[in-house]
């Protein structure tokens, strides 16, 4: 008995002793592989792939299980951990010459997971001209890439420790819903200084930060916040009709330090949401500058209203859903008299049927310093 314990500890330690292989799959024939998938059968749990500079466009066609039919994928990860590293964004390309994507068959895939994973890791490389450029369900670290031209860009469901998304770039010019990031789960959420161009995050998880990302158009919506508690800090949301919009009940959004420009409405709470937002620019467009549907109580300090062709405020809520107070008080409306602020206000004041009321004053009499994030020592007057 004593022998086949030692005999156990031996093979658990050779186990340990292990180190992890690294597979360089290169396009000119001078690494291990010349095609993605090959290094990527080749992998095992913790193995690193460096794909080399080049395009990559050979395809697998797997039948995932559940799955109405076949799939196209450009690299199917079965490992549990894994990591992919690529010479650089500008110059590791996979995916297709073309955006031809298969709307009903939802193909072909970049990078993808066949099932739930533990955790991968993808840094500089370029993913393009798929229906979802990378597919994933782990616990995530991707750094430095371009995801270009997909449908979906990056869609992830965050599991385990959940994970982040930095300094990475989704853009597209001819997808017909360009989402560029649509992540989901119940895992944490960081995405840190990311550019999203006509390609917007669309956030339906328990917790999401982002931080020094610039959203913009020209499109339709520029962030999109559905379940769970979302918060912006220090981003840009420009050339969009609709800057940030919030969707399902329970949820609530932070907005921290960031612009949003739009030419409808710059902030849109709908359906027993929340918001607070502090320290920003709102600038709306015909329809207002904050849009408040069925909200629940929003709160709003030491912002700067620009206002469009629309009112500043305008409000609508249910008599069933009760009465609800909006605090938006101590911010800049762009007049220093309060019956032109007062116009500017759509609630229950101008039609009783609307059960919301917009708590405005003491308002500030200028314009409050946008060049600063330290707001404890305004001093701009209030009324």
């Amino acid at each position: 008995m004593c022998f086949r314990i030692f005999l156990l500890g031996l093979c658990l330690l050779s186990a340990l002793s292990t180190s992890a292989a690294t597979i360089t799959v290169r396009r000119d024939g001078t690494g291990d592989y010349s095609v993605i998938q090959q290094g990527l059968d080749a992998a095992a749990d913790g193995d690193t792939i460096l794909i080399g500079p080049g395009e990559y466009t050979e395809t697998t066609t797997i039948h995932p299980p559940g799955w109405p039919g076949d799939l196209e994928v450009y690299g199917e990860i079965r490992q549990q951990r894994l990591t992919i590293i690529g010479a650089g964004a500008d110059v590791t390309i996979i995916g297709p010459t073309v955006h031809a994507p298969d709307w009903n068959a939802e193909s072909p895939e970049g990078l993808a997971t066949d099932a739930p994973k533990d955790s991968i890791a993808i840094s500089d490389l370029t993913v393009r001209n798929c229906f979802k450029g990378i597919a994933l369900s782990c616990s995530l670290q991707m750094e430095r890439c371009h995801v270009e031209n997909n449908e979906f860009g990056l869609s992830w469901t965050a599991r385990g420790a959940g994970g982040t998304v930095q300094e990475c770039r989704f853009s597209t010019t001819d997808a017909l819903d360009p989402i560029g990031l649509y992540v989901r789960g119940v895992a944490g959420v960081l995405v840190e200084d990311c550019e999203f161009v006509r390609a917007y995050p669309l956030v339906d998880n328990s917790e999401s930060v982002f931080r020094r990302c610039d959203m913009r158009g020209p499109d339709i919506i520029g962030f999109y916040s559905a379940r769970g508690t979302c918060e912006l800090w220090d981003c840009t949301i420009s050339d969009v009709e609709i800057g940030l919009t919030t969707g399902y009940v329970g949820s609530r959004c932070e907005i921290h330090d960031s612009q949003i420009s739009a030419t409808f409405y710059a902030l849109r709470v709908d359906h027993r949401t929340s918001a607070f937002v502090e320290n920003s620019i709102l600038s709306g467009g015909s329809d207002s500058v904050v849009r408040l549907r069925d909200a629940d109580a929003v709160t709003i300090h030491g912002c700067d209203f620009v206002r469009g062709s629309g009112p500043v405020i305008r409000s609508s809520r249910q008599a069933a859903l009760g009465l609800v107070a909006h605090d938006v008080a101590n911010n800049y409306w762009g007049a220093s008299e309060e019956s032109q602020i007062q116009e500017w206000i759509i609630d229950m004041v101008d039609d009783p049927s609307i059960y919301a009321t917009v708590l405005y004053s003491p308002f500030a009499g200028q314009s409050l310093p946008t060049e600063s994030t330290s707001w404890g020592d305004l001093k701009a007057s209030f009324r």
